[in-house]
């Protein structure tokens, strides 16, 4: 399905269905403004997916008030044929304005949501097509 003509819902909410669940647990790592976790089930290393979370709260200046900025970052490596390891990515992030409308950024993510799961992206997802 092409991305001209996507069509994704305003306000809806997504529950998976399906699937088995992976519990993350947070490790020692410091990371500034965030915390580390890791798939607590997985004890080989080279297969263990990574979480990492990083909230950036609003800042007032003399040039006005700065946005809050939440990012997430999932990884899940994958062992090549040759033994190298590499890191397969998915990255979400979320700016909002502290004077922005209550519920703002419940509804970007909810939006977001739609480009990530409903099938008009499909083909952008699996191959990068952008028609």
């Amino acid at each position: 399905m092409p991305i001209n003509g996507g069509i994704i819902k305003e306000g809806a909410t997504y529950a998976p269905t399906g699937g088995t669940d992976i519990t993350f647990t947070v490790t020692g790592e410091q990371i500034a403004n965030g915390v580390v976790a890791v798939n607590k089930a997985e004890t080989d290393f080279t297969a263990r997916e990574k979480l990492i979370a990083v909230s950036r709260q609003p800042v007032v200046s003399a040039t006005g008030m700065t946005k809050q900025k939440n990012s997430l970052r999932i990884s899940r490596p994958t062992v090549l044929t040759g033994g190298t390891i590499v890191y397969n990515v998915v990255r979400v992030e979320l700016e909002v304005h502290p004077q922005a409308a209550a519920g703002t950024g419940t509804n970007l993510l909810s939006l977001a949501s739609g480009c990530i799961n409903d099938s008009d992206f499909t083909d952008f997802w699996a191959v990068g097509s952008l028609l």
